[in-house]
């Protein structure tokens, strides 16, 4: 796990990025850090970015999550690709082939591990997407 840990922080710092822990104190880590203000924010796991967003001021319609339960705050959207167009999707996949878009693969699973696959998945720490093949 720790190699795995290691990769994603190299992976991020390439980016351009500073990786910062999140759980209970991570608007202390993002006051204390000498990161530009946060202007925008996305939540892929809890509320907890929703909340620290909001105490850091960063305007709502700026933020938004995957999570839809609970209820977010007023004036939060949800981010969940739903309302997905196709010209929507060529855009992705024209960003995905320029390399403008990383799509990061953390595991491939024949659909006869299918169960693997779910409790990886389920583990929600996993640093990108799960695939599953038919062969």
């Amino acid at each position: 796990m720790e190699q795995v840990h290691l990769q994603l922080l190299i992976f991020l710092r390439r980016l351009g990025a500073e990786p910062i822990a999140y759980g209970d104190q991570l608007l202390t880590n993002l006051q204390q850090t000498e990161a530009p203000k946060i202007t925008a924010a996305i939540d892929l796991y809890s509320h907890d970015v929703v909340n620290v967003a909001l105490e850091l001021g960063v305007p709502k319609e700026k933020i938004t999550s995957i999570i839809m339960y609970p209820p977010l705050p007023e004036g939060i959207k949800t981010s969940t690709g739903g309302a997905a167009t196709e010209e929507d999707m060529k855009v992705i996949l024209e960003a995905i082939q320029t390399k403008q878009l990383v799509v990061l693969i953390a595991e491939k699973f024949s659909i006869q591990d299918y169960e693997e696959a779910i409790k990886t998945q389920m583990a929600r720490h996993t640093h990108g997407k799960i695939v599953m093949t038919l062969s």
